[in-house]
């Protein structure tokens, strides 16, 4: 199970446009966006956008997902928006 306690953007941005799957769900890691870093805290803020089908929403919560090498992490998710195509999740790490 990853650590997102200790997680960073530089752990997260190799396995952008990756697929991870959340019970019989499958989003994608769209992006990750690195924030500025901020003194005396212990990491730089990042985001991770998610996708996932436009007929499946996922309400915001803590989701377990499952990804081929990074692994199981439970993380939060917020849905952000959709388009015609999919709907967008984010997660935040400060």
């Amino acid at each position: 199970m990853v650590d997102l306690a200790s997680a960073s953007a530089e752990y997260f941005e190799p396995l952008v446009g990756r697929q991870f799957h959340a019970g019989d769900l499958t989003l994608r890691l769209a992006s990750v966006t690195r924030g500025e870093p901020q003194p005396g805290q212990p990491r730089t803020p990042f985001r991770l956008v998610f996708t996932g089908p436009r007929d499946r929403f996922l309400p915001q919560g803590t989701v377990r997902l499952a990804e081929e090498t990074a692994g199981e992490l439970d993380i939060f998710l917020v849905p952000i928006g959709m388009t015609n195509e999919v709907f967008e999740y984010e997660a935040v790490f400060g």
